[in-house]
């Protein structure tokens, strides 16, 4: 029952018809007002202006059988006769009183009207809201089947060896790659974040890369399924930094095609000097892009902690360093390139000490006091000791093996460096901090493990510690898609990887 003031009886209750009157009163907006006093009785919500429109008004239309229309992204079956359809993002609003949220947080539906409605289930899952959701969905499920390669009988499987270099740099690496990239293009562009078209699309091109691989097709088909994932995404990057004219962003959007002519040749149907240099010059080249977009990640977030957390103290990011780093690790890879192994080496180690400058410039000690921000900081200490032993490799036969120098780059830097950045998409917002729970904790140290155990296999029984390694490294990732189920759906926090609650 409703209570309303009507003169100086207070508690007067409207009788059934009477509270019906006054619902219709105030749906918003009338045409006529039909009860013209009832203002100076009963406050009522502000009316909307009524937007004009030219033309006989739209048939009803029943909204359980739109079937593929485009406005029928979600409806709403009402009794009221002939309800008027507007569009408002992905949603099809029938009634000009409904206030209506974003597809991100249906839940802000509220109904004004008076007017009974049944929603209907919007057909876009929530999966499909977001590139990160399904990408490092995908990513880390790889990271969990591939090693099991390893585990099974042989001859149960694809070659174990070139299965596992191939699959965890461009499946996993790919798929992670694919999901930073297109959920930092809004915030580069300024546009709106991309289409669940263009992701499910995106999904369906690194599957057939995968399928590729697997059905060992002939070499054509194969480079092309190969390439066609990170050349498209490549594409879409530079296209809208191209027309948002942010040409600082060029780099990264054009950093999928070094990849999509790395894949090609390191299917094995160029030979196997081919595949064999690629998969030697693929490590190097994620160390490059962690150098380049993780470096760039955990100073900016090191630095909004310090200014928010510790009043501001010296933090620094000298250029001559990040640059010096970047630069000498690319001049390493064109040495390679040209079996100048001498001068790779060298370069490797100088600018392995240089991204360890970086630590000591950024104060990575003090983020003992925010877990989130710590993970980034381990993680990073893995590329500069991953290049400092891929540069010994090169200057000396005897010191460690470029295989033992590689692994600590991928399951190492990679590895941790993936694991820390995901781990952010689902980790829980309060006061301004993100809060790593206890699983994603506990996966974070099994792959700091898996990687040491790995190094180890020089030292020991190689086949005992490489069971062990690809054990934990599994659960490792196993608690990580445990703990990531949680930002599959729901709203989606803006932005992704921050803090920060923006609208």
């Amino acid at each position: 029952m409703l209570l309303v003031d009507i003169g100086t009886n207070a508690g007067t209750v409207l009788e059934p018809h009477l509270q019906q009157l006054f619902v219709d009163a105030m749906a918003l907006p009338n045409r006529v007002d039909p009860f013209p006093n009832l203002a100076g009785e009963v406050k009522l919500p502000p009316q909307r202006p009524r937007r004009r429109t030219r033309g006989p008004a739209p048939a009803q239309v029943n909204p359980l059988r739109q079937g593929r229309e485009p406005s029928a992204a979600l409806g709403f079956a009402t009794k009221c006769p002939a309800p008027r359809r507007y569009a408002c993002g992905a949603w099809t609003i029938l009634d000009p009183g409904m206030h209506i949220g974003t597809p991100d947080d249906p839940s802000a539906l509220s109904d004004h009207s008076g007017c009974q409605y049944l929603m209907l289930r919007h057909p876009i899952h929530g999966l499909w809201l977001a590139p990160h959701r399904p990408l490092f969905l995908l990513a880390g499920l790889w990271a969990v089947l591939v090693p099991l390669v390893w585990l099974v009988p042989p001859g149960m499987g694809p070659d174990p060896l070139s299965w596992h270099r191939h699959e965890l740099l461009f499946g996993m690496g790919g798929a992670a790659v694919g999901g930073y990239l297109l959920t930092a293009l809004p915030a580069w562009t300024g546009r709106p974040r991309v289409a669940p078209a263009a992701t499910a699309t995106m999904v369906a091109l690194w599957f057939t890369g995968r399928l590729a691989f697997l059905l060992g097709m002939p070499p054509p088909f194969a480079a092309i399924g190969a390439a066609a994932y990170f050349l498209a995404l490549g594409g879409l990057l530079s296209r809208e930094v191209a027309r948002a004219k942010a040409w600082r962003k060029l780099p990264l959007a054009l950093a999928p095609f070094g990849l999509g002519c790395l894949e090609p040749l390191a299917t094995g149907g160029f030979g196997p000097a081919a595949e064999s240099a690629a998969q030697q010059l693929a490590p190097l080249f994620f160390a490059l892009l962690i150098s380049l977009v993780g470096g760039r990640a955990v100073a900016a977030f090191t630095r909004r902690w310090t200014s928010a957390s510790l009043g501001n103290p010296s933090f620094a990011d000298p250029r001559w360093l990040s640059g010096g780093g970047f630069l000498a690790l690319l001049t390493a890879i064109a040495a390679l390139l040209q079996d100048a192994s001498v001068l790779a080496g060298a370069l490797l180690v100088v600018s392995g000490l240089l991204q360890l400058a970086r630590m000591l410039a950024w104060r990575s000690w003090r983020c003992v006091r925010y877990p989130a921000l710590l993970l980034l900081h381990l993680a990073w200490l893995w590329l500069p000791v991953g290049l400092i032993l891929a540069g010994m490799a090169q200057l000396s036969a005897g010191g460690p093996g470029m295989a033992t120098a590689l692994h600590a780059m991928t399951m190492g830097a990679m590895g941790t460096m993936m694991l820390a950045i995901m781990g952010r998409a689902a980790m829980a917002r309060k006061g301004g901090r993100l809060l790593v729970s206890r699983p994603l904790a506990v996966a974070f140290c099994l792959i700091h493990a898996s990687a040491l155990i790995r190094l180890r296999m020089c030292c020991g029984d190689p086949e005992a510690l490489l069971h062990l390694a690809a054990s934990i490294w599994m659960a490792g990732w196993a608690l990580f898609l445990w703990d990531f189920r949680h930002a599959l759906q729901g709203p989606i926090p803006r932005p992704v990887l921050s803090a920060r609650n923006r609208p």
